[in-house]
């Protein structure tokens, strides 16, 4: 009959934290950064005892001896009270202290022991058992040895540590990929790139895994996040291994791509209609996004009236930013929801594009991020709660985690932001924080905006200000459409030939603004005037005529009487 597993005394947990456990109850008392440094130091060396006056000069290297040991025995003094049964833990005599056999589990211990194991596995030809052990391995590893301490022992232990995890991890990525296990060898080797976001290693083995799948958007994301990371750290440049993988995948991009659509193919992002007299601002927000894709944030605000075709200008530049591969995510402000605090961030925390980053955030980040997301707190109940939004150090907090969750995603990122003159000003001071803190990311953030805001948009005019005078904002202003335009959209929309006389006319009565064009083709107008007198007005369709008294209502009284004034008279 087996004899029974001994239940050890102490569960300690250093990678990641620093957590003792004892028979299943968390043990809170030992708080000093002292004590723990102490405890830390005995862990890592519990197969050999040490000499008190060595652990004295460790801790007080600055003090004297006597006072150093004087301090130690003070310190042992308090952790009798603090630790649990510690006679039975350490076994302390006048000249050195050591753990006793068998008294605690400690989690380094046994992810040491996994790796030890999958590399003698993996000298067997036992595949299979060295991914398992592999995986254990790196399921322990929580994060850095106790990323509390600063002692320089504790450094050079941290980053013995980190090889070690980061070297398993690659030989996972590794076999997994051997057993052409793609999907599994995906997972690991983009949290290689997270662990190690300075190493070229994980980033060429996630790009030769999605090439192997045939994808080649993740490919260039994950060339574009690379090449961003290295050059805002390192000011280089990625490897020729790299590179060329980028180079193929392009090379088959364009021998795939289909030829040339014609005019009256859809536009990019399946659009009802091709974006028509617009290349010039479709231009100048592509030099933005250059401009910020070299790591410098920037805000591109598409201003001008309602249907002038703002969001129409913003999703074609999305429409082919995420053909490149590139992450964007997109969010709205309502009128409704003026004083909604936080909504548009809400909506972009919650994309795609921003949602796998923001779980690779730290725990005390995550907490400050539940304010706003509390499914996060259903996911993880440990979570710690921020501190209040309305003391200084609280907001700060709160603020600072909403970078770092922006900044968690792949970069280069492009957000969109329609309607900021209805953003609450909380969303409007984090935008300001953001664009302040990111100053190396690269960032571009689109917001679009009425012209003639109401008057309570002026956080978003001193929004804008700060922007302008820190060269961090251009602005897009959209004009009415030409003729030329005008008959160009026209023909894309009506399904007979639109004739210059009837052209001419729509560009009158719909004074060149895209949503009234497409609104009065899309009501069969032209057909039903095309006999008539070309001076006859062309009825007005319903969403014209919505758009159109929205805007009278947010007139005030006086102004609105003016404007009907102005009708009357022509």
């Amino acid at each position: 009959m087996d004899s029974p597993t001994l239940q050890p005394l102490l569960d300690v947990g250093l990678l990641g934290g620093f957590r003792l456990t004892s028979r299943g109850k968390p043990v809170e008392g030992v708080r000093s950064p002292r004590a723990q440094a102490l405890l830390v130091y005995l862990l890592l060396h519990r197969n050999t005892p040490q000499p008190r006056q060595h652990l004295a000069f460790l801790l007080w290297p600055e003090s004297t001896e006597r006072q150093a040991r004087t301090n130690l025995r003070h310190l042992l003094h308090d952790l009798r009270h603090q630790l649990p049964e510690v006679d039975r833990l350490l076994h302390i005599d006048a000249k050195e202290i050591r753990w006793a056999d068998g008294a605690i589990a400690l989690d380094v211990e046994q992810f040491e022991a996994h790796v030890t194991q999958a590399r003698q596995a993996e000298q067997e030809g036992a595949r299979a058992r060295a991914v398992e052990q592999l995986e254990r391995a790196v399921q322990l590893y929580r994060g850095d040895l106790h990323p509390a301490g600063y002692e320089p022992w504790l450094e050079l232990e941290r980053a013995a540590l980190r090889d070690v995890y980061l070297a398993a991890l690659e030989r996972l990525v590794r076999l997994l990929s051997e057993q052409e296990a793609v999907a599994e060898a995906i997972g690991y080797a983009t949290q290689l790139v997270q662990r190690n976001p300075l190493g070229e290693q994980g980033y060429l083995a996630l790009m030769r895994l999605h090439e192997a799948r045939e994808d080649h958007a993740a490919v260039l994301q994950v060339f574009h996040q690379c090449r961003a990371t290295l050059a805002r750290e390192l000011h280089v440049e990625p490897g020729p291994g790299i590179q060329a993988i980028q180079q193929r995948v392009e090379r088959e991009r364009i021998a795939a791509a289909s030829p040339t659509p014609k005019p009256s193919s859809p536009a990019p992002g399946n659009f009802e209609h091709p974006l028509v007299g617009r290349g010039e601002n479709l231009a100048r927000i592509q030099e933005c996004w250059e401009q910020s894709s070299r790591g410098s944030p920037h805000l591109v605000l598409i201003a001008g009236d309602p249907g002038i075709g703002k969001t129409r200008l913003a999703e074609e530049f999305l429409a082919e930013t995420i053909a490149r591969g590139i992450p964007c995510a997109r969010s709205r402000c309502h009128e409704a929801e003026g004083r909604l605090a936080w909504a548009p961030v809400v909506g972009w925390l919650r994309s795609p594009a921003l949602r796998d980053g923001i779980r690779t955030l730290e725990p005390v980040w995550l907490g400050e991020l539940a304010r706003i997301l509390p499914e996060l707190r259903a996911e993880r109940s440990d979570l710690p709660g921020g501190g209040s939004l309305a003391t200084g150090w609280g907001r700060r907090n709160f603020l600072e985690a909403l970078d770092r969750a922006i900044l968690a995603a792949p970069p280069p990122l492009v957000l969109l932001l329609d309607d900021i003159q209805w953003a609450d000003s909380g969303t409007l001071e984090w935008i300001g924080h953001l664009m302040r803190s990111a100053l190396r990311s690269p960032l571009l953030l689109i917001a679009t905006m009425r012209t003639g805001a109401p008057p309570d948009a002026d956080p978003v005019t001193r929004l804008l200000l700060e922007l302008e005078l820190r060269d961090g904002m251009t602005r897009v202003s959209l004009d009415p459409l030409d003729l030329v335009a005008t008959t160009t959209l026209a023909s894309h929309l009506s399904p007979s030939a639109v004739e210059d006389r009837l052209a001419r006319r729509l560009h009158r009565e719909t004074e060149g603004n895209p949503l009234f064009i497409v609104e009065t083709i899309r009501a069969g107008v032209l057909d039903d005037v095309a006999g008539e007198d070309p001076d006859h007005p062309v009825p007005i369709p319903a969403a014209v005529h919505n758009v159109i008294a929205q805007r009278l209502g947010r007139l005030s009284p006086k102004s609105r009487a003016v404007s009907q004034c102005m009708a009357i008279i022509g």
